[in-house]
């Protein structure tokens, strides 16, 4: 039989003995553990190794070619939104179509409205020709723009407004007066920002003074290089009057 001093020795011995056992499992384990983790990270499809990556070019950017609404493409008349001299007889051709239609729009408003004035533009959003024709009612004392169906007191004299005659209306002499001036040095190419056409009374005067009067008058504005162009043609004496500030 031992005493209690020596079996207090040996619970300790024990004790301590399992508590190493303990520890080195423990290291074992968490070694183990540490080596699953390595492996895994290695195995996931996440994680490549430097010689193992394969760059993929992207693609070149695209650019759309440019359309008709950012540029002329045929040539065709106002086809990018911009009138020209060499637009004038695309217009002799088809502006009497264009003003007996807003004449019917006319006479609808009033029944005694007669053409007064016709201003010759492009259409906003597609290509062709815009007619901005004005019409007068002596009954009304108004001036009625078919186009857009404005309706503007003229607070005139009725027997002083003068109809426009549609038959001595000629885009194509406007062209060839335009182009035979060679102080204006014209090209076909240069732009028109307005065009219109009424006819010059002393009561609705345009342009200089030295216009002559009871005349069918051309008024345009024209971009030549490095300056506009303010001009008003008489077609019937071939002659161009230029408005200088």
């Amino acid at each position: 039989m031992i005493s209690n001093r020596e079996y207090i020795r040996q619970l300790r011995r024990a004790i301590r003995a399992k508590n190493a056992t303990r520890a080195r499992l423990t290291g074992a384990y968490s070694a183990v553990v540490l080596v699953a983790i390595v492996l895994a990270g290695c195995a996931s499809p996440g994680v490549a190794k430097p010689d193992e990556i394969t760059v993929t070019p992207s693609p070149s950017p695209t650019f759309a070619a440019p359309t008709a609404a950012t540029g002329a493409t045929t040539g065709a008349p106002c086809e990018s939104g911009t009138l020209r001299i060499k637009d004038l007889p695309a217009i002799a051709d088809s502006w009497l179509n264009g003003v007996n239609v807003s004449g019917e729009r006319a006479l609808a408003w009033k029944d005694d409205s007669i053409f007064v004035e016709l201003a010759v533009s492009c259409e906003l959003f597609e290509a062709g020709f815009r007619w901005q024709s004005t019409w007068y009612s002596r009954e009304a004392d108004a001036y009625y723009r078919a186009d857009t169906a404005e309706v503007i007191p003229a607070n005139a004299k009725p027997e002083t407004i003068v109809s426009l005659p549609k038959g001595d209306v000629d885009f194509n002499k406007l062209m060839q007066v335009l182009m035979a001036d060679e102080s204006l040095a014209l090209q076909p190419d240069y732009l028109i920002t307005k065009l219109d056409v009424r006819v010059n009374t002393p009561d609705r005067r345009m342009g200089p003074e030295t216009i002559p009067v009871n005349r069918l008058i051309f008024h345009l504005t024209i971009q030549s290089p490095g300056q506009t162009l303010e001009l008003y043609v008489d077609i019937e004496d071939e002659k161009v009057y230029r408005y200088e500030q």
